[in-house]
């Protein structure tokens, strides 16, 4: 799903005229850089099998789309790809957000990541049965 979306907003923004640069999958808040013309654009992609009306957007893609001169951009965007199961009769999509509001922003929750953290107490579960 992510290679195809990313593909398919490669292949629009080249034929709009940019040199696209893919960034790695560890990537810094976006996944395309596209220049043109003096002016670069970071591009966050999301895919999706139907229609989204929520996506996931981490920490450092925040940072990207209030701070893109910080990765060497101009401004961010968040491309919603939708609809790609090859059973949708629905039309592919993709809807292009240039600003997002913190109002919208749902975090109910936050993913922490215990690999290479040291646990400061260990105690293992007797269950009877």
């Amino acid at each position: 799903m992510e290679r195809v979306s990313r593909l398919i907003c490669r292949h629009k923004v080249e034929a709009d005229g940019y040199q696209v640069e893919e960034m790695p999958e560890d990537n810094p808040g976006f996944d395309l850089k596209a220049s043109k013309e003096g002016k670069t654009r970071l591009i966050e992609v999301k895919g999706n099998v139907g229609s989204a009306y929520k996506v996931e957007i981490t920490l450092r893609q925040f940072e990207a789309c209030f701070n893109p001169q910080k990765y060497g951009g101009d401004a961010w965007e968040l491309w919603n790809v939708e609809n790609l199961s090859r059973e949708s009769k629905l039309p592919h999509r993709a809807r292009v957000y240039k600003t997002l509001l913190l109002d919208n922003v749902q975090a109910k929750t936050f993913h922490y990541d215990l690999q290479g953290v040291k646990a400061e107490e260990v105690w293992e579960l007797i269950v009877e049965e």
